[in-house]
């Protein structure tokens, strides 16, 4: 008896389903694990999970930047499980698109479940893992002690990546400490040696983060004048140090007097930005407005 059309698609379709199931788990097979050591909360594993974290990227070519110019597609690297949330970065970044690195964001995730359920206990963990030769392992280690910038021992870390060689350690902490807002000023000494880093990302995030300190950040004015006075088309292409570093002595408010010369050239800058962001510090520095002078 020959098989009805229906019959034959309706077999086709479930077998095809069977199919679909054994590579979703296989596929699965590392995330799952990975899932089931983060809900054990397995300190143990931790690394364990760094070291399969690294042997994920590595597979699929993700490469360590040059220069903290890359460092976007990197920070989501970092943060592989923001993909979930972020769909539209795979639209931009073609090399996220992988399915194998989904379980490189399910390790993640699972580092992450650590940290959030062992936080105090932790945190020595993923210190130690920042001593990593290999550059995966330090930099999300980097991340996952940046998450704790509320605990003393990840305050006194983060301060310590502000000298770090790697300069991606440099920057994860530098926005560690943008996010604290002005309890950021445990770590004003450090932050404006930040503010003469060679990386201008470092700078530019010291600078917003000096701002948000407010009026007790006078110290950092000198650095800041230093950054203005440094800024051009080559070391700034979109002059964001200038305006950063403007904006941050407008924050510091009287405390800036001395930068006024500095920004009153750059209401003459080229740049309207630049001309904008000298006016309202030199505003909140005298207490009167300025004009841009184009």
């Amino acid at each position: 008896m020959v098989p009805s059309k229906a019959k034959v698609v309706t077999i086709s379709a479930l077998a095809m389903g069977i199919v679909v199931l054994i590579i979703t788990a296989l596929y699965c097979e590392r995330g799952l694990s990975a899932k089931k050591l983060k809900d054990m909360g397995a300190l143990h594993s931790v690394p364990e999970l760094f070291q399969a974290y690294a042997r994920e990227l590595e597979k699929n070519g993700i490469p360590s930047p040059a220069s903290l110019a890359d460092r976007f597609p990197y920070r989501i690297v970092g943060r592989l499980h923001f993909l979930r949330a972020y769909p539209s970065v795979r639209d931009v970044f073609p090399e996220f698109q992988d399915r194998d690195l989904e379980s490189a964001a399910a390790i993640s995730e699972a580092l992450f479940g650590i940290l959030r359920s062992e936080r105090e206990n932790s945190l020595p963990e993923f210190v130690d893992q920042m001593k990593s030769e290999n550059a995966y392992i330090r930099r999300l280690a980097a991340v996952l002690v940046c998450e704790c910038p509320d605990l003393d021992n990840a305050r006194e870390i983060i301060k310590q990546m502000l000298r770090h060689k790697d300069p991606s350690l440099r920057y994860y902490a530098v926005t560690a400490l943008d996010r604290m807002g002005s309890e950021a000023r445990f770590a004003l000494p450090n932050l404006i040696e930040a503010l003469k880093d060679e990386e201008s990302f470092v700078r530019i995030y010291a600078a917003v983060t000096v701002g948000q300190i407010g009026p007790e950040a006078g110290p950092a004015v000198p650095a800041l004048i230093q950054m203005i006075e440094s800024s051009n088309a080559k070391t700034d292409p979109a002059y964001l140090a200038a305006v950063s570093a403007a904006d941050a002595l407008g924050e510091i408010g009287s405390e800036a007097r001395a930068a006024e010369p500095q920004l009153k050239l750059l209401l003459k800058h080229e740049n309207e930005q630049v001309r904008k962001a000298a006016a309202e510090a030199l505003k909140k520095i005298q207490g009167k407005q300025h004009e841009t002078q184009r």
